[in-house]
């Protein structure tokens, strides 16, 4: 029986595709950066919804970070800030398909977007400050 179950384990590795065991082509270190939007603020120069960068990960198409809001320049409990900032950070999830479209969340914001090999565009389509452009960028290994 064992010499039985050592044969299985080797004709189902060897039937499982190479792309099952390869990263995916958008894997890797990314910057999201959103531009301030809103109407001006002559105190902080920037709209009232202030402009935030957002470090993420990508692995096996799955994008993940982490978002909080502290400090001030935005709109009711302050502005946007990546990284574990206190209660109020909460994880930003994402899928990326496999002809560089994605979509992803971040509490009740919503985004979507489209990837090359090294940048992309994005939209959040559901935010506070309603749809919002931005853009990604692979950050260098």
């Amino acid at each position: 029986m064992r010499r039985g179950t050592s044969a299985a384990i080797v004709l189902l590795s060897l039937a499982m595709s190479p792309a099952a065991w390869a990263a995916g082509k958008y894997d890797g270190n990314w910057v999201f950066d959103f531009p301030s939007a809103g109407a001006m603020s002559s105190f902080t120069n920037q709209g009232t919804c202030g402009a935030f960068r957002v470090p993420v990960q990508i692995t096996n198409n799955q994008i993940s970070g982490s978002l909080g809001i502290g400090g001030y320049g935005g709109p009711g409990s302050g502005s946007l800030r990546s990284g574990g900032y206190g209660s109020s950070a909460s994880p930003i999830t994402g899928q990326v398909k496999p002809d560089g479209s994605l979509t992803g969340s971040w509490q009740k914001w919503k985004f979507t977007g489209n990837l090359s090999d090294a940048q992309g565009k994005l939209t959040i389509v559901k935010s506070q400050c309603g749809p919002r452009d931005g853009t990604a960028y692979r950050v260098a290994q």
